[in-house]
């Protein structure tokens, strides 16, 4: 068809607009040749099948003047009229969710992470997480052996399309992922035992010395971080511990007081280092939010709502991380200080459910108010709000063991939570105090942003 000798397969891969309406075949009108070997100048006579014919070559160059002139018309592509000037971030859309049509949905952590939403584990909604070349099915485990189903019907599908899976683990055999070990019941992802150990041996032994060396110490923090992602609450710890090894980068050196004190805090708190996937999410949700000084030092107001399951589970289900658009929240598009520029969207909004902002479907009561003694950072007094909050969970033990949605419209507060520190040291003092409490008490705050018009504690910070 295009002038070639003989058969060769030959695979392009390409998005130009036409190639998949392309079908090169032979046409059966000539004999093909062999070309094996080599030639009397030692050359191999396959360097000859290295370029493309001049007929083929025509095919793909119209191909990319066909994709040129559809990006020019409808503007898209790289730098097009239609697209923004901003970086967009591509993220795969495997993810299903079960149906009448589809019986079980699969969820992946890698796409739902991307886009800010935490997958949940249902008697139908599974979870494969990928790792490299790795993958483990996440599964409820109401329905005996069905993430040992579902994982050699991947492991068998990728075979099919020509991959190697040998090792395959089922669930009474699995001990470990990507390195953290689990455990069944309840459902907990931990640091393994004996690295535990390991890692609060390293850090007493390191602390009882009269000098410390900084480079074990800073190998030693890597690894205590590693496991500390499993429960976020404990990266408030150490602070003073990142100035020192800032400050003596490689050195032996005496130690400062404050490092030596968190690095013995850092090995008595190995032991809670582990992520309780399976503690389920409180359907009494919270809303903080502090006022500033004006007349007075300000104020503070904390209320509490009942919501469905179902909306609960919404709430993890959206993004949790603002959006952002170019209007504002009433869909007023003025306001712009150089209207002559190219419009960047960087007005946030929040993602959560709307019934959550209507006062005829979800009913909000006080649980605390009052005025601060004296005039702080808003930040801080947002964060004083959700220590405050911390502390009324784990008084009560009926509140243990949950996760809690608690709206919050002080982005630099959501954001430290969240993470789980702060560079700042009166915030991330704040966090420590949550944190005591949050571990004490097994309890997880998630803290989504607001915009201030939709904050239900608003009124009440203004009111005492």
């Amino acid at each position: 068809m295009t002038g070639a000798e003989l058969k060769k397969g030959s695979a392009l891969s390409t998005n130009l607009v036409g190639c998949d309406r392309l079908r090169l075949r032979c046409d059966g009108q000539h004999k093909h040749t062999f070309r094996g070997g080599r030639g009397r100048h030692g050359v191999y006579k396959t360097r000859f099948l290295q370029i493309y014919r001049p007929k083929l070559c025509e095919l793909i160059a119209l191909r990319v003047v066909d994709t040129i002139e559809e990006m020019v018309r409808s503007g898209q592509g790289p730098t097009g009229w239609a697209r923004s000037h901003e970086k967009t971030v591509r993220v795969s859309a495997w993810s299903t969710t079960p149906s009448a049509s589809r019986p079980v949905g699969v969820a992946i952590p890698n796409e739902e992470s991307a886009r800010g939403r935490a997958p949940t584990l249902e008697d139908r909604q599974l979870s494969p997480y990928l790792h490299v070349d790795d993958a483990v099915i996440l599964a409820d485990g109401t329905t005996a052996g069905r993430a040992d189903r579902v994982m050699h019907g991947i492991a068998d599908g990728l075979q099919e399309a020509g991959f190697g899976v040998d090792d395959r683990s089922e669930d009474h055999q699995l001990e470990k992922v990507v390195g953290y070990e689990l455990q069944r019941r309840p459902a907990k992802i931990r640091l393994p035992g004996a690295k535990s150990v390991l890692l609060e041996d390293a850090l007493l032994y390191l602390g009882r010395a009269a000098l410390a060396d900084t480079h074990a110490l800073r190998s030693v923090l890597g690894v205590w971080i590693w496991g500390a992602l499993l429960r976020r609450d404990l990266l408030c710890i150490p602070h003073a511990v990142f100035r020192f090894l800032d400050t003596y980068p490689d050195r032996t050196v005496r130690w400062w007081e404050s490092a030596r004190r968190e690095a013995f805090v850092m090995a008595a708190v190995v032991g809670l280092m582990s992520a309780d996937v399976g503690a389920p999410l409180a359907t009494c949700l919270f809303a903080a939010d502090a006022m500033g000084a004006s007349d007075d030092a300000g104020g503070y107001g904390l209320v509490a709502a009942d919501v469905s399951a179902a909306v609960a589970r919404d709430c993890l289900l959206v993004d949790l991380r603002p959006g952002k658009t170019v209007t504002k929240l009433s869909g007023e598009f003025s306001g712009a200080a150089r209207p002559d520029e190219a419009f960047r969207r960087a007005t946030p909004f929040t993602r959560l459910p709307r019934t959550l902002f209507r006062e005829d479907e979800t009913e909000w009561h006080y649980v605390a108010a009052g005025r601060w003694a004296y005039v702080d950072h808003i930040t801080l007094g947002e964060m004083r709000v959700i220590v405050l909050l911390s502390h009324l969970l784990c008084s009560n033990w009926q509140a243990r063991r949950r996760k809690y949605i608690v709206l919050e419209d002080d982005f630099p507060c959501a954001a430290s939570v969240m993470k789980g520190r702060s560079p700042s040291p009166s915030l991330n003092f704040l966090l420590r105090k949550k944190a005591a409490h949050c571990l004490a008490s097994e309890v997880v705050l998630l803290l989504p942003w607001v915009e201030s018009e939709l904050q239900p504690a608003d009124a009440l910070s203004r009111m005492y």
